[in-house]
């Protein structure tokens, strides 16, 4: 039954929550001390705020997909209906792509990403992304949690509201379900002051604040016209190297604190790597050092992986498997993300690593060919061990056999 013709009765009462992200919609936890407005639109247009954003959710959008059904023999993976949800088209109209990266970029933004899970019987088939600003979760009488869904807002009042159980929706949280947007406004604000101070300066050409004093009261229009003379011949990058010729006792004095005073560059730096440190994002991911290594780089791809996508890979593989199969599936079925790729290391690392792994019969020629995206090759499935290794226990009969021979 699609979304939009689905209705779900019964009264609600709005749970108490430190993050609310209607909030943010309401024109209410926006302003910071810094004088700077917060919102997770706003934060987007902070450069280190969108790198680590997009690098985050189009990661996780890029990773591989399976579901697997563990068996006596072991775990294989298996055509499952939800495995086109999960890696094809969400639904009719969304990719698995654009799904992923919208539902992970709000999770970033809002600490929480929505979707509903349409079906079938007891079969999803589709999984609608729902705009996290436009949800709000609220405690059903019997202590449940109903997630309601208003398509348009208009300021606080709700047009069409759809209530939908927790078994109907996939939610992915951030740590602890907080928008790190909300938690961390004053040093985003911080930011965003830095940048608007920028932007202001070098939009003025470079001048500073001033003030032009006159040894006489002027009369209105004699104020708005040299007002207007001003701004039109000294203000803006087109008037930046013009010289002021001032008559009549007119002085200017210049008020303000210069750029390199006020640390503008330093202070700069300083937030865009405290907005990679809150999303944890290497600092060379997000192109905030220079004259890095390959290794280092390399090291911290691998960081990256380990400890940035990977906790949030296993929070959805556990939403997903939770919510996606029958009671019956849950206990052999499951969603499996590939992390194979990002851990990968260079070919000369990955070359001695496939040597040791296919010398001592771990693994199969065709498995290495597979993780290497190469098609499988006949007789490829046999397991290999080097014929001069040999249990010690047999080493003393191996040893009388060859020296009677």
């Amino acid at each position: 039954m699609s979304i939009l013709t689905r209705i779900f009765g019964g009264k609600t009462e709005e749970r108490s929550s430190s993050v609310n992200p209607a909030l943010y919609f309401n024109g209410m936890g926006a302003n910071t001390r810094a004088g700077s407005s917060i919102t997770p639109d706003e934060s987007l247009k902070l450069t280190t705020v969108y790198a680590c954003v997009s690098k985050i959710a189009q990661t996780v959008a890029t990773l591989e997909r399976s579901v697997f059904k563990t068996r006596p023999a072991g775990r294989e993976m298996i055509s499952h209906p939800v495995t086109q949800l999960l890696t094809h088209y969400a639904d009719a109209h969304t990719s698995a792509f654009d799904f992923w990266e919208k539902i992970v970029s709000d999770s970033l933004l809002y600490g929480k990403g929505y979707a509903y899970i349409e079906r079938s019987g007891s079969r999803p088939t589709a999984l609608i992304w729902l705009p996290a600003q436009n949800v709000e979760e609220m405690d059903a009488p019997d202590g449940a949690t109903v997630y309601q869904f208003s398509p348009e807002k208009s300021g606080r009042v709700k047009a069409n509201t759809f209530n939908f159980l927790e078994q109907e929706m996939v939610v992915i949280s951030a740590f602890r379900g907080l928008s790190p947007i909300e938690y961390h406004r004053e040093s985003l604000g911080l930011s965003k002051a830095a940048l608007d101070f920028g932007a202001s300066f070098f939009g003025s050409g470079g001048n500073l604040s001033g003030v032009l004093s006159v040894d006489k009261a002027l009369t209105d229009e004699q104020f708005m016209a040299l007002q207007n003379a001003w701004q039109t011949k000294y203000h803006g990058k087109s008037g930046q190297h013009a010289t002021a010729i001032l008559e009549h006792g007119i002085k200017y004095d210049r008020i303000g604190i210069p750029p390199d005073d006020a640390q503008f560059i330093e202070t700069r730096k300083m937030q865009a790597n405290e907005v990679a440190r809150i999303f944890n994002v290497p600092a060379a991911l997000v192109g905030l050092e220079a004259n890095v290594s390959f290794s280092n780089v390399e090291q911290q791809n691998i960081f990256f992986a380990s400890y940035t996508i990977a906790p949030l890979v296993k929070r959805i593989e556990n939403e997903l498997n939770n919510k996606l199969f029958t009671e019956r599936e849950r206990k052999t079925v499951e969603v499996e993300f590939d992390m194979a790729s990002l851990l990968r290391a260079d070919a000369v690392t990955r070359s001695s690593y496939y040597s040791t792994m296919l010398r001592d019969g771990v693994m199969t020629i065709n498995e290495v060919r597979k993780i290497e995206g190469l098609n499988p090759t006949e007789n490829g499935d046999t397991h290999f061990i080097p014929l001069n290794v040999i249990p010690l226990s047999k080493m003393e009969s191996y040893g009388d056999k060859i020296s009677t021979e």
